[in-house]
């Protein structure tokens, strides 16, 4: 990454960027790669208490003063993120309600809230040139497997919208999910709605993660991921139909390249109003199964699922592995190799 064509750069290095969500999982990855390549960065984060080991690890990695923190308790709030972004050329909103709450009239207008507040913030902002929103694919579409379709651009999931706020919403994880993309959704088709009829003095982008698997900067000190805390459930043994099913045959994407693919929607000057697909590759759960084997010969592990049908759905990610190709990554991380670094964190936990 650090060979981006000079040419190709739409903010020069040592301006600053805004980050929010900063001491999740993907949002560390980002300010950490932001960082490598001279970028000063502001994680924004609800606790600068709680996130203070954040700054120590950037801190031992990169010159002081580079990385800081700002508070913001409630994104919700209309300018709540205005003084945390201001003097930044560049905005990544990562943050995400991930509360897995029921209720829909409560959790969706909170994730549109938050997306459109810093949005507008960073609209109003004297000197933000871009904003990139880290969407999700399950505002896209929910996985289908043995269905053969075709994603685009333009492939919305408003059918996750009406199953929320439908008398069939399902209980536990799995409504809670459905009530999430429902936000997730209609927080980006807002986001569009209000560039388009605004048309803000910025650049928008918005990466799709699909389900995202890998390694975090600091295990003792982060918790993992939604994907990663399902994948660490079927690496410990769990054999029941909730966790089978969460990983039966989907797409999947590594988090440093999905993290990659968020810097190259803020920097390159070519990328613009893209919706840019992370989807590395297909998987399914005995994919996983069979890594997990090798990786770790000494535990015991379910058995394969029976005639799993695969993930068949066509994706529009040519454009995302171009931005990945222009900041000198030449392919996606492949199934293996993600998994390998994941597993040796727990591995080592473990001890």
């Amino acid at each position: 990454m650090e060979h981006i064509p000079t040419s190709q750069v739409a903010i020069p290095i040592g301006e600053l960027i805004a980050v929010s969500g900063a001491n999740g999982s993907m949002g560390s990855h980002i300010c950490n790669q932001l960082l490598s390549l001279g970028y000063p960065v502001r994680g924004i984060v609800r606790s600068k208490e709680r996130s203070a080991w954040l700054v120590n690890y950037l801190t031992n990695n990169y010159r002081a003063g580079l990385f800081e923190l700002a508070e913001v308790p409630d994104m919700t709030i209309p300018g709540a993120c205005d003084e945390a972004i201001a003097g930044a050329a560049g905005v990544i909103h990562v943050a995400a309600d991930t509360s897995l709450e029921l209720d829909p009239e409560v959790v969706v207008p909170r994730i549109i809230a938050t997306t459109m507040g810093i949005a507008e913030s960073a609209a109003k902002s004297l000197t933000c040139k871009r904003f990139v929103y880290t969407s999700s694919s399950s505002a896209v579409s929910e996985p289908e497997p043995g269905v053969r379709r075709t994603l685009t651009p333009a492939t919305f999931n408003d059918e996750v919208i009406r199953l929320a706020y439908s008398k069939g919403l399902p209980g536990g994880i799995v409504g809670g999910h459905t009530v999430y993309a429902a936000g997730k959704t209609r927080a980006e088709q807002e986001l569009w709605n209000w560039y388009h009829e605004t048309s803000p003095q910025m650049v928008l982008n918005v990466v799709i993660p699909s389900p995202c698997f890998g390694a975090v900067l600091s295990p003792e000190k982060q918790g993992y991921s939604a994907a990663n805390r399902v994948l660490k459930m079927l690496w410990d043994g769990d054999s029941s139909d909730d966790v089978a099913n969460a990983l039966i045959a989907q797409w999947f994407c590594d988090v440093k390249d999905v993290s990659t693919l968020h810097v190259g929607a803020l920097l390159l000057d070519q990328v613009k109003s893209e919706r840019l697909f992370a989807y590395a590759a297909r998987c399914t759960i005995n994919d996983i199964l069979g890594i997990f084997r090798n990786l770790s010969p000494g535990k015991t592990f379910r058995g394969n699922v029976v005639d799993v049908k695969p993930d068949l759905t066509d994706v529009p990610n040519k454009t995302s592995s171009e931005v990945l190709e222009v900041l000198g990554l030449a392919r996606w991380t492949t199934l293996q190799e993600c998994l390998a670094l994941l597993v040796k964190q727990w591995s080592e936990l473990a001890v």
